[in-house]
């Protein structure tokens, strides 16, 4: 029972620590580390760097490299034909 008592008492004493930790993980979803050194001293993080977005903006066409337009398919129909495993082959 003595390390779990020392575990509860680690867990206890630093609680605070840990609930900043959990809050920055929600924002940022990651951490460097020097980011969690920087968390442990007690700093304050550098603000967040907002990343490139890879989607292209919302008003350009899908350009197809192979020349041409890029089909878009019809509104509630699959891509492409499921096949059906029940399906009796004629």
């Amino acid at each position: 029972m003595e390390a779990h008592d020392a575990a509860g008492k680690i867990l206890r004493e630093n609680h605070t620590l840990l609930v900043r930790i959990s809050d920055v993980l929600i924002e940022r979803e990651t951490l460097s580390g020097e980011e969690f050194e920087l968390l442990i001293a007690g700093k304050e993080l550098p603000p967040l760097q907002k990343s490139p977005t890879l989607a292209p903006p919302p008003d350009s066409e899908a350009k197809n490299p192979a020349g041409g337009e890029i089909p878009k398919p019809e509104l509630g129909t699959p891509p492409f034909k499921q096949p059906n495993p029940w399906e009796i082959p004629s």
